[in-house]
């Protein structure tokens, strides 16, 4: 029986890489053809061009942003990550439906990623996050359709 791959480790690595702004660490942990998808806005980013454009998005909105792992489930085809993302808002926060403009506040929520891995890669990753508490912690109203 074959043992069970720690893709648990390789998240703590790359978050690890993303704390400290390593975005070369990040991408070549990363498959050719990842897809990102922030669930809230069912936004997909393709690609490690567009892997790279999303994390280049949050640290100019929030250069200091760290991810701190709170909880992790390892499985064969990738692992679960709960995490406290935390950051000072100092660059235009680029979102889906319009860009809000540096606040200066600090802002710090709970995230959910799911990650699919293979052969030591990140595949796919989804994120579940809680936009409310967030533009709450902004201090910007969200817009009601």
């Amino acid at each position: 029986m074959m043992a069970m791959p720690d893709n648990a480790a390789l998240a703590r690595l790359m978050y690890d890489a993303f704390n400290n702004n390593d975005l070369d660490t990040i991408l070549a942990y990363t498959s050719d053809d990842v897809e990102l998808v922030l669930m809230p806005f069912d936004l997909h980013f393709h690609g490690l061009e567009g892997f790279r454009e999303f994390i280049q998005r949050v640290k100019t909105a929030l250069p200091d942003c760290t991810a701190r792992l709170v909880s992790q489930i390892n499985h064969e085809a990738g692992v679960v990550n709960e995490l406290v993302a935390q950051g000072t808002h100092t660059g235009p926060l680029v979102g889906p439906y319009r860009q809000i403009p540096a606040t200066g506040r600090v802002i710090s929520y709970y995230v959910c990623e799911v990650w699919d891995v293979n052969n030591g890669k990140l595949t796919k990753l989804r994120s579940y996050f809680d936009t409310l508490t967030m533009l709450r912690q902004l201090g910007v109203r969200p817009e009601v359709t």
